[in-house]
This record gives structure tokens, sequence and C-alpha cells, in this order.
């Protein structure tokens, strides 16, 4: 048991210490989604809305110095990665419970 808890404190450290050792890094924020889960809607530059994940659990937003977001989601029991470079589209989720800045 406590190998398993050790294990979990580990995984769960790994974000905030990825922060503190990578200087590309500006930013990170944890999001946490209310019942029913976030929905995430990206609009390109030319202004088109897509809907990237529904039924997201929770979200680490890591935000680089270039510009580029990388959105860690967690939709059920998967992780999804959605990357967003610089000036090629801006993301927002919806249904929204709690924002941790890390």
């Amino acid at each position: 048991m406590q190998k398993i808890s050790l294990i979990a404190l580990l995984i769960g450290s790994t974000f905030p210490a990825m922060a503190a050792n990578n200087p590309n890094i500006e930013f990170m924020t944890h999001i946490t989604c209310k019942m029913g889960g976030c929905t995430m809607v990206c609009t390109s530059a030319e202004g088109k809305k897509d809907v990237k994940a529904k039924g997201i659990n929770s979200a680490d937003v890591v935000t680089y110095k270039s510009g580029t977001v990388q959105h860690n989601l967690v939709v059920g029991f998967q992780k999804v990665v959605v990357t967003s470079p610089a000036g090629t589209e801006s993301c927002t989720l919806n249904n929204i419970d709690k924002i941790e800045n890390q």
C-alpha cells in the first residue's frame, strides 16, 4: 500500500516539477469541470469554431513563452493532448468548476 501511495505522489508532483525545471513554461493551470464535464471549443485564425472534446473531467493547461498552449485533458479514463501553436487557434473550456494556477 505504501508503494502505491508513493507512486501516486510521484505522478502527482510531475507537472509542478516540470514547470519549475522548464524555463520555457510561462505558467500552468489546473482546471476541474462541473458535473457533466467541460466542452473544449477552439476558434481558428479564420474564425471557424470546432468542438475538440466533450465530457472533459479535468485539464492541465500549459502555456509556453513561445505562445504555444498545450491542453492535457482527462476525458473519462483517457488522456488527450491538444496543442495549439501560437497564432493558429484559441481554445476555451466551458462548464468549469474550479481553476488553480500552479
